[in-house]
C-alpha cells in the first residue's frame, strides 16, 4: 500500500521562485532577500519546521544513544565501528528484559497459532467476490468455544504476569529495599523532576477541566483558532497541555498528528477498505466477537459500525508497523501454502489484546467522519497506546510505568503501601488495568479526553501511572481503614466520578 503522508516537494518552491522572478523588472535582485519572502508567502517555512519536528519526534528513540556516540567519538571521522544497537530500534540493553521479551514473543506466537486453529482459518486467506469467505472447513460458532483464552492473543493479566517475572539478574545490591512488585532496578522521576516536567499543570495556571467558566473557554477557543491558522505544530502541542476545548479537539489533534486529510489520505483509507473486502485475517473473527462485548457499554453502543470498521482497517494498515514508537511483540510472518512468505501478520504488526476495540471507542466522540476517527486513533496508538503493551526497560514502557506508580505511592504514602503489603494486597494489581487500558472503561469520556490532551501535550504516557498513584493517595485514609481484600477492592470499583485534572494538580503540587 502507498503511504498516506504527502512529502514536501522542492517543485513547489522552485515554481514559486520562478513566478516571482518573472514579476520582477530587475532579475538581478538579491535572491537571498527574495527567498525568505517567498517561503513566508507560501507558508513553506512553517511546513519545513513541522517536518523537522516530525522527524525529531519519530527518531526520539535514538536520542540518548546518539548523544553518547557523539560525545564519546566526536573526534572520529569514521564511526562505522559503533555497535549495532546504535541504530537498532528494538534493541533491549538489559539482559533480563531481553530474556523476558523473548519468552513473551514466543507466547504471542503460540497464541496466534492457537487462535488460527480455533477459528479454523489460516493467518490470511482470499475472500470471494462480494466479501464472503470460501472456507475449506465449516466456520465455528465462537460462542461455543470451551476455552475463553482461545478468543484472544493476550490480555492485561498475561502481561502483568510477565512484568512481575522480570528481575535484575545482574544486580548485586539488596533486593528487599523496595516493597513493590517490580524488582527491576529502573530509575524513575523524583517529585522535583515530575513537577518541573508537568509545570503547566500547576494550580496557578487555569486549565480546561477545572476552570470551565465561559470567559476562559472563549479565551482558549480564540487562542486555539489563532494557533490553528499559524499551522505550527509545536505551538499546538504546548496548547494541549492546558486542555483543548471539545469543539476544537478534532482539528487540533489532526494538526498535531500531521493529519491533512488530502485526496491521498482518502485514497489510502479506501485502499484499506479494499484490502478488507478482498482478504480475510484469522483475527477478524475474534475482533468482531470481541467488539460485540465492548459495545455493550451504554456510552459506545451507538458507534458500533464505526468501531467495527476502524478496528478491522487498523489491523490491515502497514503504516502502523513502520511508525510505532515501540512494538508490543515481535512481528510475525504470514505464510501461504508450504513456505511462501506474504509479509507481516497482521499487516500492521500488532496482534489484538483482549477487548482491543475499546481503545477505538472514545475517538468516536471526536468526529462524525470515519476517516477522521481512523487517522486520529491510528496516530494516537502508534505514539502512545503501543507503549503501554510493550515489555522493555524504557521509561515509557509498561515496566517503567509500573515502577513509577509504585515509587510514587511509596514516596507519598509509605504507611499505606506498607499496610497493604502486610495485608497481602498488591496495589499494582489494582492499578495495572488502569495503566494497561489508559483508564478507558473506567473514566467518563469527557475526563478521558482531558487526560488524552495532556498525554499529547506533554508527549508522554507517564502521566497515566501518575494519575493512578494520585487516586490511591486521594483515597489513602479510606485504604488505611480497610480490613479485608473485599473492602479494598470496593474502594476502586467505580472511578466514574473521578475528576482527572484537579486530582493531578493536587497530587503534583499540593500533596506533601
Amino acid at each position: 500500500m502507498n503511504k498516506s503522508r504527502t512529502p514536501i516537494h522542492s517543485g513547489t518552491f522552485k515554481k514559486a521562485v520562478k513566478d516571482e522572478l518573472v514579476k520582477k523588472k530587475d532579475i538581478n535582485e538579491d535572491l537571498n532577500s527574495l527567498i525568505p519572502k517567498i517561503m513566508n508567502n507560501h507558508n513553506l517555512d512553517t511546513q519545513i519546521k513541522n517536518k523537522v519536528q516530525e522527524i525529531m519526534e519519530k527518531n526520539r528513540y535514538f536520542k540518548d544513544n546518539i548523544t553518547v556516540a557523539k560525545n564519546q567519538f566526536k573526534d572520529c571521522v569514521d564511526c562505522s565501528f559503533l555497535p549495532a544497537f546504535y541504530k537498532e530500534k528494538d534493541f533491549e540493553p538489559l539482559e533480563s528484559v531481553a530474556n523476558a521479551k523473548k519468552i513473551w514473543n514466543e507466547q504471542i506466537k503460540y497464541k496466534a497459532n492457537v487462535v488460527a486453529r480455533t477459528v479454523r482459518k489460516p493467518f490470511i486467506s482470499a475472500k470471494a467476490k462480494g466479501g464472503k469467505d470460501v472456507p475449506e472447513v465449516p466456520p465455528i460458532d465462537l460462542k461455543e468455544v470451551d476455552d475463553p483464552s482461545c478468543m484472544f492473543i493476550f490480555d492485561q493479566n498475561t502481561l502483568f504476569d510477565s512484568v512481575l517475572k522480570v528481575n535484575s539478574i545482574n544486580y548485586a545490591g539488596v533486593m528487599n529495599l523496595t516493597w513493590g512488585s517490580v524488582k527491576l532496578q529502573l530509575q524513575t522521576m523524583s517529585v522535583k523532576e515530575m513537577r518541573k516536567k508537568f509545570n503547566e499543570l500547576n494550580v496557578t495556571l487555569r486549565q480546561i477541566g477545572v476552570d470551565d467558566e465561559k470567559s476562559f473557554i472563549d479565551e482558549r477557543l480564540l487562542q486555539g483558532d489563532k494557533l490553528l491558522s499559524k499551522d505550527f505544530r509545536p505551538l499546538l502541542i504546548n496548547y494541549a497541555r492546558r486542555g483543548v476545548p471539545p469543539s476544537l479537539r478534532c482539528r487540533v489533534y489532526k494538526k498535531i498528528f500531521n493529519i491533512e486529510m488530502n485526496p491521498r489520505d482518502y485514497e489510502y483509507y479506501k485502499s484499506l477498505n479494499d484490502h478488507f473486502s478482498k482478504w480475510d485475517l484469522c483475527i477478524d473473527d475474534i475482533c468482531n466477537f470481541d467488539t460485540n462485548e465492548v459495545i455493550n457499554d451504554e456510552k459506545y453502543f451507538i458507534f458500533q459500525d464505526f468501531i467495527v470498521q476502524v478496528t478491522n482497517l487498523f489491523f490491515r494498515d502497514t503504516w502502523v508497523l513502520e511508525n510505532m514508537r515501540s512494538k508490543p511483540h515481535a512481528t510475525l510472518t504470514a505464510i501461504i501454502g508450504l513456505d511462501k512468505e506474504v509479509g507481516p501478520f497482521p499487516p500492521n504488526g500488532v496482534l489484538p489484546c483482549k477487548h482491543f476495540s475499546k481503545f477505538v471507542c472514545p475517538f468516536c466522540y471526536i468526529s462524525t467522519s470515519p476517516e477522521d476517527i481512523y487517522f486520529i486513533f491510528r496516530a494516537f496508538y502508534a505514539k502512545y497506546i503501543c507503549q503501554l503493551h510493550s515489555l522493555n526497560s524504557d521509561s515509557q514502557g509498561i515496566i517503567g510505568l509500573c515502577k513509577l506508580f509504585e515509587d510514587l505511592l511509596q514516596t507519598y504514602e509509605p504507611e499505606v503501601f506498607y499496610y497493604l503489603n502486610q495485608m497481602g494486597i498488591n496495589p499494582l494489581k489494582t492499578a495495572f488495568p488502569w495503566i494497561f487500558n489508559m483508564f478507558i472503561g473506567y473514566l467518563e469520556v469527557s475526563e478521558l479526553f482531558l487526560l488524552f490532551d495532556r498525554i499529547i501535550g506533554f508527549d508522554t504516557v507517564e502521566i497515566i501511572p501518575i494519575l493512578a498513584a494520585a487516586i490511591f493517595v486521594y483515597r489513602s485514609t479510606l485504604i488505611a481503614n480497610c480490613t479485608s481484600q473485599e473492602e479494598f477492592e470496593e474502594l476502586f470499583y467505580d472511578l466514574s466520578q473521578i475528576k482527572v485534572i484537579p486530582l493531578l494538580q493536587h497530587f503534583l503540587f499540593l500533596a506533601s
